[in-house]
């Protein structure tokens, strides 16, 4: 099962284990100078790669600050069954 995951929450990347063994972390951390930018899944536009099953993106804010996400594309692809 392929899973893509967007977690808004301040954790360790190490939760990416908890998620599935071979998961892959990718963490954006707040930083003072920049407080906005874009992630892509890997390849974007194309479809990602076969080999990947789960990718956890992790945000990162400052306290008093609030992680917003704005998707401009979003797509899965239908559950295969078998």
């Amino acid at each position: 099962m392929r899973t893509l995951l967007a977690i808004a929450a301040c954790c360790s990347i190490f939760m990416a284990h908890a998620i599935e063994k071979d998961c892959k972390c990718y963490q954006f951390q707040s930083s003072r100078s920049k407080k906005f930018g874009q992630f892509k899944s890997p390849m974007f536009p194309r479809p990602y790669p076969l080999a990947i099953s789960c990718m956890l993106y992790v945000f990162v804010a400052d306290q008093g600050e609030i992680v917003r996400l704005q998707f401009e594309h979003f797509e899965l692809k239908p559950r295969i069954h078998g």
